[in-house]
């Protein structure tokens, strides 16, 4: 993963508060699935997987995707999974109510749009979500609803043309820090051989 291409950030304008980009790598990833589907694990790591949340209020952070597919496209889905979510409370662990260590659900929303425009916020572009996260008494992730949702035409367009960012949305009845790891596709090639 890359965290950087700061000159694509500074053409990329957010002026969503508290958003933080980041750039991560899929073209390593992407072996030869010969048109069928195949999932496509884009990991986020250090800062870029982290939300700091506050109980009530959505946490914005536009990540640029530089997936570099080695061939079109022509379908798939989008997912977080749910063993790379999970939950730290906010304070010491010793004043944490019941409340705060869960049982409860996050709400995980992605929108995605191309990196150069410039006035894109959490908002435009295609929607995927809200997906609904089940978090459990240890802070892990145990369920998501739905599973996935279909790439919309314009996602698909944007992955071709590798011009994608994705801004993810992030809503917890409970103040802390969500980290999600990690993003899935699911791609279609179609007829042609992705390698």
């Amino acid at each position: 993963m890359r965290i950087g291409s700061w000159y694509k950030l500074a053409t990329l304008i957010i002026s969503v508060a508290l958003t933080t980009p980041g750039c991560v790598n899929l073209g390593s990833l992407i072996p030869g699935v010969g048109g069928g589907i195949g999932p496509f694990t884009v990991p986020l790591e250090g800062t870029v997987a982290d939300f700091p949340v506050q109980a009530g209020v959505p946490f914005e952070k536009t990540i640029l995707l530089n997936l570099s597919v080695p061939a079109a496209i022509s379908g798939g889905t989008f997912t977080f999974p749910t063993d790379a979510i999970s939950f730290s409370p906010a304070g010491p662990a010793k004043g944490l109510v019941n409340a705060q260590t869960g049982p409860f659900s996050i709400q995980i929303t992605g929108f995605a749009f191309a990196q150069d425009d410039e006035t894109a916020t959490c908002g435009d572009g295609d929607v995927y979500g809200p997906y609904t996260v089940g978090i459990d008494a240890e802070g892990q992730a145990v369920s998501i609803e739905p599973l996935t949702f279909a790439l919309q035409p314009d996602t698909i367009a944007l992955v071709n043309a590798d011009n994608l960012a994705i801004c993810v949305r992030v809503e917890s009845p409970v103040s802390g820090t969500v980290r999600i790891g990690a993003m899935e596709f699911g791609v279609s090639a179609g007829t042609t051989d992705v390698q």
